[in-house]
């Protein structure tokens, strides 16, 4: 189990690294392999651990042979399009979604609509 986690952990840290950092992603490839090899040493050492006669010691055993297999076709599952939220463009996309243009080296910045209470009118200052 400890290499079926070490291989979830590199899934994990792809799909944080895609919110919080999207620009230094590793290649959807690299991290299919390293969790692959992760998961292939898993399952070979989890198929050694099936010494045992004792249905029990049986059913504890496929615990981690079926991570590591879940592990192994976790990238034919997900496919590389849905690591990737940067190439899918919003549904709706390319109408006045409240951002102003801005000049070079200037951060742009989201501005709100205004919100006017029912019943008021937004030139009146009273």
């Amino acid at each position: 189990m400890c290499l079926a986690t070490c291989a979830w952990g590199c899934w994990w840290t792809e799909l944080v690294m895609s919110r919080f950092v999207p620009d230094v992603l590793p290649s959807v490839a690299l991290v299919a392999t390293v969790a692959s090899v992760f998961a292939g040493l898993g399952l070979v050492t989890g198929i050694f651990a099936l010494r045992g006669r004792n249905r029990l010691w049986l059913a504890i055993a496929m615990v981690p042979i079926l991570a590591n297999v879940s592990l192994l076709a976790t990238p034919f599952l997900l496919g590389g399009d849905r690591l990737r939220p940067e190439q899918h463009e919003a549904p709706g996309g390319g109408g006045d979604d409240g951002e102003r243009e801005h000049d070079e080296g200037e951060l742009p910045v989201q501005v709100p609509p205004a919100v006017v209470p029912p019943g008021e009118d937004a030139r009146h200052d009273g």
